[in-house]
C-alpha cells in the first residue's frame, strides 16, 4: 500500500522538477533579454558619448576657424586704413 507521505512525496519531486524545468527555459530566456537589453544600452551610451565628443571637436574647430578669419579681417582692415595713409602722402596727378 503507497501512503500518503510517499505520494506527497512524489508530487513534490515533481513540482520541483517542472519548476526548475520551467526556470531553465524562461529563467535563460529573461537573462538572455537582460543581457541583450545591457549590450543595447551599451551600445547607445558609446553612441551618445561619440556624438557629443564629435560636436564638441567640430564647435572648436569652428570657433578656431572664426577666430582666424576675424584676425584676418582685422588684418586686413589694417592693411587698408596703412594703405590709405600712403596713398594720402603721394601727389595726385592729373
Amino acid at each position: 500500500m503507497i501512503s500518503y507521505l510517499w505520494i506527497s512525496l512524489a508530487f513534490d519531486l515533481a513540482a520541483r522538477a517542472f519548476r526548475i524545468i520551467l526556470f531553465n527555459t524562461y529563467g535563460t530566456r529573461r537573462l538572455a533579454t537582460l543581457v541583450a537589453f545591457v549590450l543595447n544600452l551599451e551600445a547607445i551610451a558609446l553612441d551618445d558619448a561619440l556624438d557629443i565628443l564629435i560636436t564638441e571637436i567640430f564647435a572648436d574647430a569652428t570657433r578656431a576657424g572664426e577666430k582666424a578669419r576675424l584676425r584676418t579681417i582685422k588684418d586686413l582692415d589694417e592693411a587698408a586704413g596703412r594703405l590709405g595713409q600712403v596713398c594720402g602722402l603721394l601727389p595726385e596727378r592729373h
